[in-house]
């Protein structure tokens, strides 16, 4: 009985130790997870921070896109009479002011027709002239003094339509700008209302830009705009809105 006893006494104090020591090692386990997720939360928990002196200033928004560039002006030369091409003044590529020779035009039929309608001005003014006279002393009659007068006033217009024909045998630039496209050559026929020349106008450019419908709250005239150009790799251009539509 002893050894039985002594076995039992044993057995229950191999168990006492077992259970001892788990509980140990569960106490350990715990303080080791414990550990670590309070190591876990400190790490989530903090936060980096960056300190700075409040101050007030512009803040800029952007919108990008992409455009082509327009002439702001750009007007086709037409031939105001016909006529022949004597010389040409302008080539393309040529800067001209407005109002510059850019072609003549053979001036020989306007001249003369200019000097017809003076012949024709002068003995219709001498007529007047003495009918007037005659009509101040009454010897003439009110008809007769008005068709004198109303024949007078037309030769007059065709005296000056007669001029302004000469003066179109210089065909003019309309505009400043650049010659974009010569239509003519000398020697050529042109007639009337013919087109010879275009011109365009490169300063100042425009980009027709089409932007969404909710940046249109925040554009207005006068906002600076920034442009790079293909053919200008690495350089920037400025500009403004002039125009919302």
């Amino acid at each position: 009985m002893n050894i039985k006893v002594s076995g039992r006494l044993a057995y229950q104090g191999l168990l006492l130790a077992l259970l001892v020591s788990t509980l140990f090692l569960q106490g350990c386990m715990n303080r080791a997870n414990g550990s670590e997720d309070a190591a876990k939360a400190g790490e989530q928990l903090s936060v980096p921070v960056e300190a700075a002196t409040v101050g007030s200033g512009d803040m800029a928004a952007f919108y990008s896109g992409t455009a082509t560039l327009e002439a702001d002006e750009q007007a086709v030369v037409v031939s105001q009479i016909t006529g022949v091409v004597l010389k040409i003044h302008a080539e393309e590529g040529d800067y001209v002011e407005a109002g510059q020779v850019l072609a003549e035009v053979e001036t020989d039929r306007y001249a003369l027709e200019v000097e017809r309608a003076n012949a024709a001005l002068k003995r219709l003014e001498t007529d007047f002239q003495r009918k007037k006279e005659l009509f101040e002393k009454k010897l003439v009659s009110a008809e007769d003094f008005e068709r004198v007068s109303a024949e007078f006033d037309a030769q007059k217009a065709a005296y000056d339509l007669a001029r302004l024909d000469l003066e179109y045998t210089s065909i003019r630039a309309p505009i400043s700008g650049y010659i974009s496209q010569r239509i003519v050559r000398a020697g050529n026929l042109v007639k009337l209302h013919q087109p010879v020349y275009s011109v365009t106008s490169y300063d100042p450019l425009l980009a027709v830009l089409h932007v969404p419908e909710r940046e249109l709250r925040v554009l207005r005239k006068g906002l600076e705009v920034s442009m790079s150009l293909d053919a200008w790799p690495g350089q920037t251009f400025a500009g403004e809105v002039i125009r919302i539509s």
